[in-house]
């Protein structure tokens, strides 16, 4: 399990520093909590959310932007997904904020071989062909309220405490933030992080309590329903399901996995047919306590 915690005492000191600010700043953060409150669970979702993003922004300042993805093989992984969307987003967001009109943000998304077969390590580099920063700046760039001084950067709205809050959560999820930066040609930013396996770990999980994963077979005892799906999402998936003549379909418990925590999404969930819901990011222990409450209501039904 990731745990990714802020330091609370500092955090309330922060946010006195930033009274004058905080209007505009929780507007934004309320942003990106809707955008990302809708993504799935899956390795795809830093990639959508990168592309979904970043082009509002690119067309705004006519920005040349390149999205690469090298060797992706494992689609499933188990780490908190918000926090890996942040960093990413945080880092391509200072790319296009920092180039001016007409430059070049390039992003490059790949695996590569973990340290074990247990994991994998995610590699995502952003560079672009803004302004760049002194090797003065660079030195206390992750400090708080840290921001380059520079006439361009002083119209550029911010709060300098974009890095700081990205380079925490890349330690705490023990990864590497590398930055290679010039005044006048620009920035590369390379984050590194070690990822385990959703599959081996979760089947490790649950195998601690005699039970185990099958995406096809039919005569599975419980179904985990993601919410947002392609095509066809997880309440009509559900509501299908539900609606099958085979006495499997009518009675087998399917748990919703979502990052909506909205009584509306809930209350959605359980009227659709769904026997609970488990909030993203996935806390196995929470998943299992939620297995073995469906076990104990099926011992009284």
């Amino acid at each position: 399990m990731l745990l990714l915690a802020f330091n609370l005492a500092n955090m309330i000191n922060l946010n006195r520093q930033l009274k004058a600010a905080a209007a505009s700043a929780d507007r934004a953060n309320q942003a990106k909590t809707d955008f990302l409150s809708t993504m799935s669970h899956d390795i795809r979702t830093p990639m959508n959310a990168i592309m979904n993003i970043s082009q509002p922004m690119v067309r705004e300042k006519n920005i040349d932007f390149n999205f690469r993805i090298n060797r992706f093989e494992h689609e499933y992984l188990y780490a908190d997904q918000l926090r890996i969307n942040q960093i990413y987003i945080n880092l391509l967001s200072n790319a296009v904020k920092y180039t001016e009109p007409g430059g070049r943000v390039c992003v490059d998304m790949r695996q590569e071989k973990g340290e074990t077969d247990k994991t994998v390590r995610l590699v995502y580099v952003v560079a672009d062909t803004g302004m760049g920063m002194t090797p003065e700046f660079m030195a206390k760039m992750y400090q708080p309220f840290s921001r380059q001084t520079d006439s361009r950067v002083n119209t550029i709205q911010g709060t300098g405490l974009g890095l700081t809050i990205t380079k925490q959560m890349i330690d705490l999820m023990h990864g590497t933030i590398d930055c290679q930066s010039e005044v006048g040609k620009g920035t590369t930013f390379t984050v590194t992080l070690e990822i385990p396996l959703a599959d081996k770990l979760v089947d490790e999980m649950l195998g601690s309590e005699n039970l185990q994963t099958d995406q096809q077979n039919e005569d599975a005892d419980l179904i985990f329903m993601d919410i947002q799906m392609p095509v066809m999402n997880g309440i009509e998936a559900t509501q299908a399901i539900r609606k099958l003549a085979d006495p499997w379909a009518a009675s087998i418990p399917i748990i919703a996995m979502t990052a909506d925590a909205f009584s509306e999404n809930v209350a959605a969930c359980l009227a659709a047919g769904m026997n609970g819901r488990i909030a993203k990011p996935i806390d196995m222990k929470l998943v299992l306590k939620e297995i073995r409450r469906i076990k104990e209501e099926e011992k009284f039904s």
